[in-house]
């Protein structure tokens, strides 16, 4: 008696099951599948979620609430994120009516709506957003001597972190309590420095406050809470500022540190190989740019520093094809 083979077989379930496979359950399982990576993205992303501020009464009087305040606190952070130019990671900023509004959508066949999944998984894997509040707190007025002039409030303002259940000490600032700009502004950089002190530090650099610069690249290197890639790149830029004072000897210690914490981070070999284009060392300071390009292909500093090199050696044509390389690079970034 004739059987059919086991191809055959195989070709007849297969073409069993697809018929078995309706354009709804497809369309179903496209949807769910949309779902949960909605919720996947929801629970692995970096967030940071601005809570209300505590303020005082006057400050509510004069249209200042606690969700205003903390609206233009947020708004001050992502100018200063916006402005630093670092390629170093930036904070995913968020309010908390923005965070709450994760779509009330229920799972087919689970019962559950996307939110509780998100929640639920957030609380069984640890993953929780860190979420900045604050206190705001303006003494009461005290009489002041009538021959001496009345002097100005001083706000002080409380900074909290908080990542699921745990909290992070509190951080204090004083300032001015009738210069809502300045206070807003000091209010960000606290909230900076707590959450990405190296952000803080590279837009202080811009803004050449060096003192306050070289105090939170010192408390980042001596941090344990620090990994090594921020670290290394604290020291970079402690480099920079001393290539800048033309402390060589001392921004090449710098540099040779931040290698040995990140052996693949493109910047202190460039930093290095500006070093030694000053000190004349021409060659060696082609060698630190490639080096950096080694590691970063699309580094257009390192080319245009490399230009700049080989024109110092009279190679016009040579300098010309790192300078376009450079521009290339610029262009597509």
């Amino acid at each position: 008696m004739w059987q059919p083979g086991w191809g055959s077989r195989l070709t007849g379930f297969r073409k069993g099951a697809l018929r078995q496979i309706s354009v709804g359950r497809l369309a179903l399982a496209v949807f769910v599948l949309q779902l949960l990576l909605y919720a996947y993205r929801e629970i692995t992303r970096d967030v940071l979620i601005i809570d209300p501020f505590t303020v005082p009464r006057h400050f509510e009087e004069a249209g200042l609430t606690s969700v205003v305040v903390a609206n233009r606190i947020g708004d001050t952070l992502r100018q200063i994120e916006e402005a630093t130019q670092t390629r170093m990671k930036k904070d995913n900023l968020t309010s908390l009516r923005d965070e709450g509004s994760t779509p009330e959508v229920e799972i087919p066949g689970a019962k559950l709506d996307l939110k509780t999944v998100v929640d639920l998984a957030r609380s069984v894997f640890g993953i929780y957003p860190k979420h900045i509040s604050g206190d705001i707190v303006v003494p009461l007025d005290r009489p002041t001597n009538a021959a001496s002039p009345p002097t100005a409030q001083q706000a002080t303002v409380t900074v909290y972190v908080t990542q699921g259940r745990n909290r992070s000490a509190a951080v204090s600032t004083t300032v001015a309590s009738d210069d809502v700009g300045m206070l807003v502004e000091r209010t960000a950089e606290t909230v900076l420095g707590q959450v990405n002190p190296y952000v803080l530090a590279a837009y202080l650099d811009e803004h050449r406050e060096s003192e306050k610069t070289i105090e939170i690249v010192q408390r980042m290197i001596q941090s344990p809470s620090e990994d090594r890639r921020h670290k290394s790149a604290a020291l970079n830029l402690w480099g920079n500022m001393l290539y800048d004072q033309k402390k060589y000897d001392e921004a090449i210690a710098k540099y040779q540190k931040a290698i040995e914490l990140d052996p693949k981070s493109a910047a202190p070999y460039n930093g290095w190989g500006n070093v030694l284009y000053d000190q004349k060392k021409y060659d060696e300071a082609i060698a630190k740019y490639q080096k950096a390009i080694e590691f970063d292909p699309k580094s257009a500093f390192a080319y245009n520093n490399w230009g700049n090199v080989l024109r110092a050696q009279g190679k016009d044509d040579a300098a010309a094809v790192k300078f376009n390389k450079a521009a290339e690079l610029s262009y597509s970034q």
